[in-house]
């Protein structure tokens, strides 16, 4: 780790951070301008504040976390939950709209053959009636 600290500092990194996760600590340097070594980053609070990334650094729950201000972000894992469940819900939406058109196209299917039916009574109604009224006259 030493000599990596060295070797980035030299190559003009402006920030580095070490995430032991045996020990689950976390150590960040940051390059001063016009130096070529690190000066460590102190944390605030158990945040350590990466100007490059405009972040947070935090050891959380026995992980690396990333934070904008108070909040998380999360990471790929919640970010997958979080996908999932929005495809699951977007799945039952549509079948239960595909349930409903379905089931619209029946009563639409139903009406019309309704429809046909009572066009045609009507039909046989206005030939039987003139049938009657020829016969009379």
């Amino acid at each position: 780790v030493v000599l990596n600290v060295e070797r980035y500092a030299r190559l003009g990194i402006s920030e580095y951070f070490v995430f032991d996760r045996p020990k689950l600590r976390l150590t960040g340097y940051r390059l001063a301008p016009g130096s070529t070594s690190y000066q460590p980053i102190v944390p605030q609070h158990g945040h350590f504040a990466s100007t490059v990334l405009d972040l947070d650094l935090v050891v959380d729950a026995g992980r690396l976390r990333f934070y904008a201000g108070d909040a998380a972000l999360p990471d790929a894992g919640e970010l997958v939950g979080k996908l999932e469940s929005f495809v699951d819900d977007l799945e039952t939406r549509i079948e239960a709209a595909e349930q409903r058109a379905a089931q619209e196209a029946e009563r639409a299917a139903q009406e019309a053959e309704r429809a046909a039916r009572a066009e045609s009574e009507l039909r046989e109604a206005l030939t039987e009636l003139e049938r009657l009224r020829r016969s009379r006259g």
